[in-house]
């Protein structure tokens, strides 16, 4: 055990027949070595038990081969998502990747950052809803030369500032969300979610705000709920509109966590989703398909968020230093929280629209359900 311990990349080379070049190709997960090649050195590297030190590798790089994720908030059903995608990309680079949570305090954030030069990290990513201080950020941004430590925002846009930007185009996806509940016969549409002091609320209720000032002249400040992206949050905003004898027939919500929680409070005040109440969340996570009735929400890509943020570090890391912009659309998800338009309902009936029992029980059955549950 001790020989397989010191084996160097020179064994490995002599081994497998092949340059030492070769093997660190191999090692560093370049796709430029044959695949015949390729498992005669892993072949090798098993046998001799070789281990990289990615001590020295990070010496000679400048930086180690981990990348930081830094996010505002770990409870919220989207980071996790987002970093499951990004340590599925990174890996195949030969990257880690370290996650950070700031609890929405730009202090933690400051400290992360200093952690980051004191890690030599590869990158950091910041993915947060919060509205990000770019002194803090550009000042990171120029000392990257130091130790090459590309920076990339995901979820807010700050090219502007020569920072490197990923997001999803919030204003577009709530305008849209918001312009088709009003084809459907909606009017009185309320948002509820993050405005004040987050970057991304603000947005996705810039693009509400614009569908309803076309469509009706002006906006009902009353209609618009700040809310925190929690589930909670959107079932005591709702009851409380229902108190102060509101009656909305739509709700733009911030995000698919406030959505459940209107849907929660909608049921348990006695309404019928989406007869009484029609709802749109963000983000799609994975249960939104699978409660009665099933939620619309606006897509997120984070596939392609991770491609694109892992070729930004290729080729940061290759001195290219033209700041990174890059906008992906989300797309309009209509399910069963969504009254249908007229056009919809014909199509349905005509069959041209598939239509499964499963995704549309009827509202006593699921009632019962949920009188089950509740003994």
């Amino acid at each position: 055990m001790r020989e397989a311990a010191l084996a160097t990349v020179t064994d490995v080379a002599r081994r497998a027949n092949v340059s030492v070049s070769t093997v660190s190709r191999v090692l560093s997960g370049k796709q430029t070595v044959a695949p015949k090649t390729r498992q005669r050195v892993m072949k090798a590297v098993e046998a001799l038990g070789y281990q990289r030190n990615q001590l020295a590798q990070s010496l000679r790089l400048g930086r180690s081969q981990t990348v930081g994720f830094i996010v505002g908030d770990i409870e919220q059903t989207v980071y996790p998502l987002l970093s499951k995608y990004l340590q599925a990309e990174l890996e195949e680079t030969g990257s880690n990747l370290l996650l950070f949570n700031t609890s929405h305090r730009t202090d933690r954030l400051k400290s992360m950052l200093s952690h980051a030069r004191q890690l030599r990290l590869s990158a950091v990513l910041i993915a947060t809803s919060d509205e990000l201080d770019t002194e803090i950020l550009c000042r990171f941004r120029d000392d990257e030369t130091e130790y090459s430590c590309p920076i990339v925002v995901l979820g807010q846009d700050l090219s502007a500032h020569g920072i490197c930007s990923v997001w999803h185009d919030d204003e577009a996806g709530s305008y849209a969300a918001t312009r088709h509940m009003i084809a459907t016969g909606c009017k009185r549409i309320g948002y509820i979610g993050r405005i004040h002091g987050s970057a991304i609320g603000a947005m996705r209720s810039k693009g509400y705000m614009r569908a309803i000032r076309e469509a009706f002249g002006e906006v009902e400040p009353d209609r618009i709920w700040d809310a925190s992206y929690r589930y909670p949050a959107g079932y005591s905003t709702l009851l409380k509109s229902l108190e102060k004898g509101q009656r909305l027939d739509a709700v733009m919500a911030g995000s698919d966590e406030i959505a459940l929680g209107v849907m929660a409070a909608a049921i348990d005040s006695g309404m019928i989703i989406p007869q009484d109440l029609s709802l749109v969340g963000f983000g799609d996570v994975e249960w939104g398909a699978h409660v009665r009735p099933s939620l619309s929400t606006l897509s997120s890509d984070f596939p392609r968020m991770a491609r694109v943020v892992s070729e930004i570090i290729a080729k940061r890391h290759a001195g290219d230093m033209t700041p990174s912009a890059v906008p992906i659309p989300r797309k309009l998800i209509l399910r069963r929280s969504v009254r249908q338009s007229a056009l919809q309902a014909y199509l349905r009936d005509a069959g041209r629209i598939e239509q499964t029992a499963a995704d549309n029980p009827a509202p006593s059955r699921y009632i019962e359900q949920e009188q089950d549950n509740a003994d």
